[in-house]
């Protein structure tokens, strides 16, 4: 049995009858799993199985070790029990779908290294939006840091896995969507889908910001 199987079998045979495995993605490089589940009260929560701790501070989600010798399923279950479920609130689904969208105009996000985004100080994590131009065959590539209230989403999307960074060649921490943050986009388009487009109109591309509830 591959090992993937093995842990998708553990997942469902502990949840409850209002839970539901939403996804449960492998990382590329690593033998990490990331695992998100939903509940009826439409709250999510994710948590890393893997054989090794996670090397970033700012990723909140546990990581529970897969081995031969220990009892996984009961582990995982007391910590369902006991943990904080997070809910997708339209922030969240407006930066998740920002970010989903950034690159048709021309613009990424980063995570601003230099201001202490390994440390352990979780409230240090900086993001920054990178604009890419092409005129005259030119490129030009300007920065601009984010509100405090749009890092603040970010860092709860960053935390809990729903995006996620990898290291370009020049050492840039680049922020993509995540498996689970795609899926969990799905699922809640049928509550802010209608909303998010008739913002969509009026997103200023150069300075994002949340929209006025």
């Amino acid at each position: 049995m591959s090992r993937e199987l093995k842990v998708k079998q553990i997942i469902i045979n502990i949840l409850n009858d209002d839970e539901r495995l939403v996804c449960l993605s492998k990382t590329h490089n690593s033998e990490s799993m990331y695992v998100t589940l939903l509940n009826e009260s439409q709250r999510y929560i994710t948590f890393r199985i893997s054989n090794h701790e996670a090397y970033s501070g700012f990723l909140s989600v546990p990581t529970f070790v897969l081995s031969k010798s220990n009892s996984l399923g009961p582990v995982i279950r007391d910590y369902l029990d006991k943990a904080s479920w997070f809910n997708v609130d339209y922030s969240s689904y407006f930066m998740m779908s920002v970010i989903k969208h950034s690159q048709s105009h021309k613009i990424s996000f980063q995570i601003d290294d230099l201001y202490s985004a390994f440390s352990d100080e979780k409230q240090g994590m900086v993001f920054y939006e990178v604009h890419n131009y092409h005129s005259h065959n030119k490129k030009s590539i300007t920065a601009n840091g984010l509100d405090e209230d749009v890092n603040q989403i970010m860092r709860k999307l960053y935390s809990t896995s729903l995006i996620s960074s990898y290291k370009k060649g020049d050492g840039e921490l680049l922020i993509f969507l995540s498996e689970s943050g795609f899926r969990l986009l799905d699922i809640f388009s049928k509550n802010y889908i209608n909303k998010f487009v008739s913002d969509y109109e009026n997103i200023r591309w150069n300075d994002i910001n949340l929209p006025n509830n």
